[in-house]
C-alpha cells in the first residue's frame, strides 16, 4: 500500500521484523502468526495459512484505511498519467511479482470502464480485491 504501519513505542519508520518485544499490539501480527510469548520457546512463528488470515484483510479497518490513503499507491497510480492497462499491470506486479494474464486483465480493465466509479476508486478496488486473494493470502 505504501502507507507505512506505526508501532507503539518504536521510531516512526520501524518495520515489523524491528519490534523488540511481544508487548506491542497488533491484531494484524496475531493473526499472521506472531509468537505467543507464553508458549516455549517464544520465538516459534505460526506459519500456517489461516481462515483468520483472510477474514482479518477482508475486514481490517487498518488496512482499509491504507489503501484508501490519499498518501498511498492506489491514490498515487491513480493521480498519474498512466494508462488503466498499466496502473493493472502495476498492481499485479506489486502484489503478486507478476503481470497478469490476458483474462486477469480483461477483467480488472472492465472495471476502470464502469461510469458510476473513479478511476481512483477503480484502483481501490483491485488492489482491495488483489490483497483479498487466496494467491496473495495463501502462496509464498
Amino acid at each position: 500500500t505504501a502507507v507505512p504501519e506505526s508501532f507503539e513505542a518504536m521510531p516512526a519508520s520501524s518495520r515489523a521484523t524491528e519490534i523488540w518485544t511481544h508487548r506491542v499490539e497488533s491484531l494484524f501480527l496475531d493473526s499472521f502468526g506472531r509468537p505467543d510469548p507464553n508458549q516455549d520457546p517464544p520465538c516459534e512463528r505460526t506459519s500456517d495459512t489461516t481462515v483468520v488470515q483472510a477474514l482479518h484483510l477482508m475486514n481490517s479497518p487498518k488496512l482499509n484505511a491504507k489503501v484508501t490513503s490519499d498518501s498511498g499507491q492506489a491514490a498515487k497510480l491513480a493521480a498519474s498519467e498512466k494508462s488503466h492497462q498499466e496502473i493493472v499491470e502495476e498492481l499485479y506486479l506489486l502484489v503478486y511479482a507478476r503481470v497478469p494474464n490476458d483474462e486477469e486483465k480483461q477483467i480488472a480493465l472492465r472495471w476502470f470502464e464502469k461510469s458510476n466509479i473513479t478511476r481512483r476508486q477503480a484502483t481501490e478496488d483491485l488492489l482491495w480485491a488483489l490483497l483479498n486473494t487466496p494467491e496473495f493470502v495463501f502462496k509464498d
